[in-house]
Protein backbone atom coordinates (compact mmCIF):
# COMPACT_ATOMS: atom_id res chain seq x y z
CA UNK A 1 0.00 0.00 0.00
CA UNK A 2 1.31 3.51 -1.10
CA UNK A 3 -0.52 6.52 -0.14
CA UNK A 4 0.61 10.15 -0.31
CA UNK A 5 -1.32 13.03 0.39
CA UNK A 6 -1.04 17.04 1.17
CA UNK A 7 -3.43 19.68 2.88
CA UNK A 8 -3.68 23.44 2.77
CA UNK A 9 -3.98 25.40 5.87
CA UNK A 10 -6.20 27.73 4.14
CA UNK A 11 -10.22 28.69 4.53
CA UNK A 12 -11.26 25.73 2.27
CA UNK A 13 -8.34 22.97 3.09
CA UNK A 14 -7.02 22.62 -0.40
CA UNK A 15 -6.23 19.14 -0.50
CA UNK A 16 -4.12 16.78 -3.23
CA UNK A 17 -4.51 12.54 -1.99
CA UNK A 18 -3.19 9.45 -3.70
CA UNK A 19 -3.29 5.66 -3.03
CA UNK A 20 -2.10 2.49 -4.27
CA UNK A 21 -2.70 -0.38 -3.14
CA UNK A 22 -1.33 -3.78 -4.97
CA UNK A 23 -1.65 -7.50 -4.34
CA UNK A 24 -5.15 -7.05 -2.18
CA UNK A 25 -5.91 -11.14 -1.49
CA UNK A 26 -9.58 -11.45 -1.93
CA UNK A 27 -9.92 -14.87 -0.65
CA UNK A 28 -8.11 -13.97 2.65
CA UNK A 29 -10.84 -10.90 3.02
CA UNK A 30 -13.66 -13.25 1.89
CA UNK A 31 -12.92 -15.90 4.38
CA UNK A 32 -12.45 -13.62 7.08
CA UNK A 33 -16.03 -11.83 6.96
CA UNK A 34 -17.69 -14.52 5.31
CA UNK A 35 -16.75 -17.57 8.00
CA UNK A 36 -18.75 -19.95 5.69
CA UNK A 37 -16.38 -19.32 2.48
CA UNK A 38 -14.29 -21.95 1.54
CA UNK A 39 -10.60 -22.12 2.65
CA UNK A 40 -9.03 -22.91 -1.29
CA UNK A 41 -10.76 -19.50 -2.26
CA UNK A 42 -7.99 -17.52 -3.85
CA UNK A 43 -7.99 -13.88 -5.83
CA UNK A 44 -6.25 -11.18 -6.16
CA UNK A 45 -7.22 -7.02 -6.83
CA UNK A 46 -5.14 -4.35 -7.36
CA UNK A 47 -6.91 -0.35 -6.70
CA UNK A 48 -5.85 2.82 -7.38
CA UNK A 49 -7.44 6.21 -5.84
CA UNK A 50 -6.89 9.92 -6.26
CA UNK A 51 -8.41 13.52 -4.33
CA UNK A 52 -8.48 17.09 -5.33
CA UNK A 53 -9.97 19.90 -4.20
CA UNK A 54 -11.43 21.82 -1.44
CA UNK A 55 -12.35 19.73 1.51
CA UNK A 56 -14.43 22.24 2.83
CA UNK A 57 -17.07 22.44 -0.43
CA UNK A 58 -17.52 18.61 -1.17
CA UNK A 59 -19.13 19.78 -4.32
CA UNK A 60 -15.87 20.83 -5.90
CA UNK A 61 -14.03 18.13 -5.03
CA UNK A 62 -13.03 15.59 -7.93
CA UNK A 63 -11.95 12.29 -6.79
CA UNK A 64 -11.45 8.51 -9.23
CA UNK A 65 -10.61 4.98 -8.22
CA UNK A 66 -9.66 2.40 -10.76
CA UNK A 67 -9.84 -1.28 -10.16
CA UNK A 68 -7.59 -2.80 -13.23
CA UNK A 69 -7.44 -6.15 -11.11
CA UNK A 70 -10.21 -8.47 -9.88
CA UNK A 71 -10.44 -11.57 -9.95
CA UNK A 72 -11.78 -14.79 -8.09
CA UNK A 73 -11.22 -18.86 -8.15
CA UNK A 74 -12.43 -22.00 -6.57
CA UNK A 75 -11.72 -25.07 -8.00
CA UNK A 76 -13.25 -24.80 -11.74
CA UNK A 77 -14.77 -21.59 -10.93
CA UNK A 78 -13.27 -18.33 -11.51
CA UNK A 79 -14.95 -14.62 -11.88
CA UNK A 80 -13.10 -11.28 -12.92
CA UNK A 81 -13.38 -8.02 -14.61
CA UNK A 82 -13.17 -7.83 -18.17
CA UNK A 83 -12.57 -4.30 -18.69
CA UNK A 84 -11.52 -1.89 -15.34
CA UNK A 85 -13.42 -1.01 -12.76
CA UNK A 86 -13.48 3.03 -13.01
CA UNK A 87 -16.12 5.28 -10.70
CA UNK A 88 -15.11 9.49 -10.93
CA UNK A 89 -16.99 11.55 -8.39
CA UNK A 90 -17.01 14.84 -9.95
CA UNK A 91 -19.60 17.86 -8.77
CA UNK A 92 -21.41 15.69 -6.28
CA UNK A 93 -22.10 12.84 -8.46
CA UNK A 94 -20.44 9.70 -8.36
CA UNK A 95 -20.39 7.66 -12.31
CA UNK A 96 -19.42 4.37 -12.57
CA UNK A 97 -18.61 4.06 -16.13
CA UNK A 98 -19.70 0.47 -18.11
CA UNK A 99 -17.65 -2.49 -16.59
CA UNK A 100 -18.04 -5.95 -17.59
CA UNK A 101 -17.64 -9.31 -15.00
CA UNK A 102 -16.67 -12.43 -17.15
CA UNK A 103 -16.38 -15.58 -15.60
CA UNK A 104 -17.48 -19.12 -15.50
CA UNK A 105 -20.64 -19.20 -17.59
CA UNK A 106 -21.15 -15.07 -17.10
CA UNK A 107 -21.04 -11.88 -18.59
CA UNK A 108 -22.34 -8.86 -16.83
CA UNK A 109 -22.22 -5.29 -17.89
CA UNK A 110 -22.86 -2.84 -15.05
CA UNK A 111 -22.98 1.16 -15.19
CA UNK A 112 -24.46 3.84 -13.12
CA UNK A 113 -24.35 7.75 -12.33
CA UNK A 114 -25.19 8.67 -9.17
CA UNK A 115 -25.72 11.79 -7.46
CA UNK A 116 -25.14 12.51 -3.87
CA UNK A 117 -28.05 15.30 -3.55
CA UNK A 118 -31.26 13.16 -2.62
CA UNK A 119 -33.10 15.67 -4.76
CA UNK A 120 -31.49 15.12 -8.17
CA UNK A 121 -32.15 11.79 -11.27
CA UNK A 122 -29.69 9.03 -11.18
CA UNK A 123 -29.45 6.33 -13.68
CA UNK A 124 -28.31 2.71 -13.28
CA UNK A 125 -28.34 -0.50 -15.14
CA UNK A 126 -27.36 -4.40 -15.05
CA UNK A 127 -27.86 -6.65 -17.47
CA UNK A 128 -25.98 -10.06 -18.65
CA UNK A 129 -26.27 -13.58 -17.23
CA UNK A 130 -24.45 -15.15 -14.03
CA UNK A 131 -23.80 -18.73 -13.52
CA UNK A 132 -25.56 -20.45 -10.35
CA UNK A 133 -22.31 -22.36 -10.27
CA UNK A 134 -20.48 -19.70 -8.80
CA UNK A 135 -22.52 -19.56 -5.42
CA UNK A 136 -19.98 -22.17 -4.34
CA UNK A 137 -17.37 -19.60 -4.08
CA UNK A 138 -19.75 -18.44 -1.09
CA UNK A 139 -21.20 -21.45 -0.20
CA UNK A 140 -18.83 -24.62 -1.67
CA UNK A 141 -21.04 -27.60 -0.25
CA UNK A 142 -24.40 -26.12 -2.12
CA UNK A 143 -25.39 -27.38 -4.99
CA UNK A 144 -26.32 -25.14 -7.79
CA UNK A 145 -26.36 -24.59 -11.72
CA UNK A 146 -28.28 -23.19 -14.42
CA UNK A 147 -28.10 -19.33 -14.85
CA UNK A 148 -30.06 -15.86 -14.07
CA UNK A 149 -30.66 -13.42 -16.90
CA UNK A 150 -30.76 -9.84 -15.76
CA UNK A 151 -31.85 -6.75 -17.26
CA UNK A 152 -32.65 -3.75 -14.52
CA UNK A 153 -32.17 -0.07 -14.90
CA UNK A 154 -33.27 2.42 -12.26
CA UNK A 155 -34.00 5.81 -13.09
CA UNK A 156 -35.71 8.91 -10.94
CA UNK A 157 -34.29 10.84 -7.50
CA UNK A 158 -32.29 9.08 -5.34
CA UNK A 159 -34.56 9.43 -2.69
CA UNK A 160 -37.55 7.52 -4.65
CA UNK A 161 -35.88 5.91 -7.47
CA UNK A 162 -38.07 3.75 -10.06
CA UNK A 163 -36.20 0.13 -10.81
CA UNK A 164 -37.69 -1.62 -13.40
CA UNK A 165 -36.80 -4.78 -15.28
CA UNK A 166 -36.51 -8.52 -14.43
CA UNK A 167 -34.87 -11.33 -13.37
CA UNK A 168 -35.33 -14.62 -15.15
CA UNK A 169 -33.75 -18.11 -14.06
CA UNK A 170 -33.33 -20.32 -16.61
CA UNK A 171 -32.86 -24.21 -15.91
CA UNK A 172 -31.63 -23.41 -12.35
CA UNK A 173 -31.09 -26.44 -9.90
CA UNK A 174 -30.35 -25.43 -6.09
CA UNK A 175 -29.81 -28.22 -3.95
CA UNK A 176 -28.76 -26.73 -0.44
CA UNK A 177 -26.54 -28.62 1.85
CA UNK A 178 -28.34 -30.92 4.41
CA UNK A 179 -31.56 -30.72 2.54
CA UNK A 180 -33.59 -33.89 2.36
CA UNK A 181 -35.10 -31.75 -0.83
CA UNK A 182 -33.56 -30.03 -3.82
CA UNK A 183 -35.77 -28.43 -6.48
CA UNK A 184 -34.64 -28.51 -10.06
CA UNK A 185 -35.36 -27.93 -13.87
CA UNK A 186 -36.51 -24.26 -12.42
CA UNK A 187 -37.42 -21.97 -15.07
CA UNK A 188 -38.97 -18.49 -13.42
CA UNK A 189 -39.75 -14.44 -14.25
CA UNK A 190 -39.46 -12.08 -11.49
CA UNK A 191 -40.50 -8.78 -12.52
CA UNK A 192 -39.57 -5.59 -10.66
CA UNK A 193 -41.38 -2.29 -10.73
CA UNK A 194 -40.51 0.09 -8.17
CA UNK A 195 -40.64 -1.39 -5.38
CA UNK A 196 -42.61 -4.44 -5.81
CA UNK A 197 -41.41 -8.41 -7.16
CA UNK A 198 -43.97 -10.44 -8.53
CA UNK A 199 -43.85 -13.77 -9.68
CA UNK A 200 -44.85 -13.54 -13.46
CA UNK A 201 -44.27 -17.53 -13.68
CA UNK A 202 -42.52 -20.05 -12.15
CA UNK A 203 -42.04 -23.68 -12.68
CA UNK A 204 -39.81 -26.81 -11.51
CA UNK A 205 -39.49 -30.18 -9.79
CA UNK A 206 -38.87 -31.67 -6.94
CA UNK A 207 -38.33 -35.21 -6.05
CA UNK A 208 -39.45 -36.02 -9.36
CA UNK A 209 -42.94 -34.21 -8.93
CA UNK A 210 -44.32 -30.44 -10.23
CA UNK A 211 -43.31 -27.35 -8.62
CA UNK A 212 -45.09 -23.88 -9.64
CA UNK A 213 -45.33 -20.98 -7.58
CA UNK A 214 -46.94 -16.82 -7.48
CA UNK A 215 -46.95 -14.15 -5.31
CA UNK A 216 -45.17 -10.83 -4.67
CA UNK A 217 -43.18 -9.08 -2.36
CA UNK A 218 -43.24 -5.50 -1.51
CA UNK A 219 -40.09 -2.97 -0.07
CA UNK A 220 -41.73 0.02 1.10
CA UNK A 221 -42.08 1.10 3.33
CA UNK A 222 -41.30 -2.01 4.85
CA UNK A 223 -40.69 -5.39 3.52
CA UNK A 224 -43.66 -7.73 2.89
CA UNK A 225 -44.35 -10.72 1.11
CA UNK A 226 -47.19 -13.11 0.04
CA UNK A 227 -46.20 -16.17 -1.71
CA UNK A 228 -47.56 -19.60 -2.78
CA UNK A 229 -45.97 -22.71 -3.87
CA UNK A 230 -48.00 -25.92 -4.95
CA UNK A 231 -46.38 -29.51 -5.47
CA UNK A 232 -47.42 -32.05 -7.16
CA UNK A 233 -46.26 -35.93 -6.65
CA UNK A 234 -43.52 -35.25 -5.04
CA UNK A 235 -41.08 -38.03 -3.67
CA UNK A 236 -39.60 -37.52 -0.06
CA UNK A 237 -37.08 -40.03 1.10
CA UNK A 238 -37.21 -38.42 4.69
CA UNK A 239 -37.32 -39.47 7.74
CA UNK A 240 -34.31 -42.23 6.71
CA UNK A 241 -35.86 -45.34 5.82
CA UNK A 242 -39.05 -44.08 4.23
CA UNK A 243 -40.61 -43.15 1.34
CA UNK A 244 -43.69 -40.66 1.01
CA UNK A 245 -45.18 -38.85 -1.89
CA UNK A 246 -46.86 -35.69 -1.21
CA UNK A 247 -49.25 -33.29 -2.98
CA UNK A 248 -48.77 -29.47 -0.92
CA UNK A 249 -50.17 -26.08 -1.23
CA UNK A 250 -48.53 -23.89 1.31
CA UNK A 251 -48.32 -20.23 1.37
CA UNK A 252 -45.66 -17.35 3.08
CA UNK A 253 -46.70 -14.18 3.93
CA UNK A 254 -45.73 -11.90 6.20
CA UNK A 255 -42.75 -9.63 6.92
CA UNK A 256 -39.09 -10.02 7.87
CA UNK A 257 -40.35 -9.53 11.74
CA UNK A 258 -43.74 -11.93 11.40
CA UNK A 259 -45.02 -13.95 9.19
CA UNK A 260 -46.85 -17.11 9.03
CA UNK A 261 -46.23 -20.36 7.12
CA UNK A 262 -50.03 -21.93 6.31
CA UNK A 263 -51.27 -24.19 4.05
CA UNK A 264 -51.92 -28.53 3.67
CA UNK A 265 -49.62 -31.21 2.94
CA UNK A 266 -50.98 -34.49 1.88
CA UNK A 267 -49.52 -37.91 2.33
CA UNK A 268 -50.77 -39.33 -0.68
CA UNK A 269 -48.58 -42.82 -0.05
CA UNK A 270 -45.84 -44.05 2.34
CA UNK A 271 -43.62 -46.71 2.23
CA UNK A 272 -40.44 -48.04 3.67
CA UNK A 273 -36.86 -48.59 2.12
CA UNK A 274 -34.83 -51.35 3.15
CA UNK A 275 -32.94 -49.11 5.03
CA UNK A 276 -35.62 -48.87 7.38
CA UNK A 277 -34.79 -49.69 10.77
CA UNK A 278 -37.14 -48.79 13.88
CA UNK A 279 -34.15 -47.85 16.41
CA UNK A 280 -32.45 -46.16 13.69
CA UNK A 281 -35.43 -44.28 13.04
CA UNK A 282 -36.55 -43.31 16.54
CA UNK A 283 -32.75 -41.84 17.04
CA UNK A 284 -33.31 -39.35 14.17
CA UNK A 285 -35.67 -37.25 16.70
CA UNK A 286 -33.95 -37.37 19.42
CA UNK A 287 -31.49 -34.33 20.90
CA UNK A 288 -32.61 -30.90 20.09
CA UNK A 289 -31.27 -29.95 16.52
CA UNK A 290 -34.15 -27.42 15.98
CA UNK A 291 -32.57 -25.43 18.83
CA UNK A 292 -29.58 -24.95 16.59
CA UNK A 293 -31.47 -23.56 13.98
CA UNK A 294 -33.87 -21.29 15.82
CA UNK A 295 -32.20 -17.70 15.36
CA UNK A 296 -32.72 -15.75 12.91
CA UNK A 297 -35.49 -14.95 10.01
CA UNK A 298 -36.84 -19.09 10.99
CA UNK A 299 -37.59 -18.08 14.65
CA UNK A 300 -39.96 -14.95 13.32
CA UNK A 301 -41.91 -17.76 10.70
CA UNK A 302 -44.90 -19.40 12.12
CA UNK A 303 -46.42 -22.44 11.31
CA UNK A 304 -49.91 -23.40 10.79
CA UNK A 305 -49.76 -26.48 8.47
CA UNK A 306 -52.09 -29.52 8.18
CA UNK A 307 -50.63 -32.73 7.34
CA UNK A 308 -53.37 -35.36 6.38
CA UNK A 309 -53.27 -39.27 4.73
CA UNK A 310 -55.35 -39.00 1.76
CA UNK A 311 -56.15 -42.46 2.82
CA UNK A 312 -55.49 -45.71 4.86
CA UNK A 313 -52.06 -45.82 4.18
CA UNK A 314 -50.30 -49.33 4.73
CA UNK A 315 -46.48 -50.01 5.65
CA UNK A 316 -44.55 -53.07 5.61
CA UNK A 317 -40.61 -53.88 5.93
CA UNK A 318 -38.91 -57.11 7.06
CA UNK A 319 -39.63 -56.25 11.15
CA UNK A 320 -42.65 -53.68 10.46
CA UNK A 321 -46.18 -53.95 9.73
CA UNK A 322 -48.96 -50.50 9.98
CA UNK A 323 -52.40 -49.90 9.28
CA UNK A 324 -53.38 -45.98 9.98
CA UNK A 325 -54.00 -42.76 9.35
CA UNK A 326 -52.75 -39.41 10.46
CA UNK A 327 -54.50 -36.23 10.78
CA UNK A 328 -52.20 -33.77 12.08
CA UNK A 329 -51.22 -29.87 12.49
CA UNK A 330 -47.66 -28.47 12.48
CA UNK A 331 -48.00 -24.94 14.74
CA UNK A 332 -45.21 -23.59 16.46
CA UNK A 333 -42.08 -21.42 14.20
CA UNK A 334 -39.99 -22.88 11.32
CA UNK A 335 -37.18 -22.56 13.95
CA UNK A 336 -39.04 -24.54 16.62
CA UNK A 337 -42.17 -26.61 14.91
CA UNK A 338 -44.25 -28.14 16.95
CA UNK A 339 -46.72 -31.21 15.67
CA UNK A 340 -50.08 -32.14 17.37
CA UNK A 341 -52.78 -33.67 16.42
CA UNK A 342 -54.49 -37.80 16.06
CA UNK A 343 -53.00 -40.77 14.35
CA UNK A 344 -54.84 -43.98 14.33
CA UNK A 345 -53.55 -47.65 13.94
CA UNK A 346 -56.31 -50.11 12.79
CA UNK A 347 -53.81 -52.85 12.53
CA UNK A 348 -50.33 -53.34 12.68
CA UNK A 349 -47.11 -56.24 13.79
Amino acid sequence: LQAQGAVALNANYDATATLNVKNIRLGTLLTTFVPQAPTELHGDAELHGSLHGPLKQWERVEAEVEIPTLNLAYQDLQIGNATPIRAVYRGGVVTLSQCKLHGTGTDVQVQATVPLDRGRNLQAAVTGDVDLHLLRLLYPDMGASGQIRLDVGAHGTFAKPAIQGSVRLVDATIEPAGAPLGAQKINATLAIKNSRVDIQDFSGEAGGGELTAEGFATFEPAMQFNVSVTAKRVRLRYPLGTRAILNSHLVLAGTRDSALLSGQVLIDRLSLTKQFDVSTFADQFTGSSAASAGAGFAQNIKLNVSVMSATEMAVSSSKLSIQGSANLVVKGTLAQPVVLGRTDITDGE
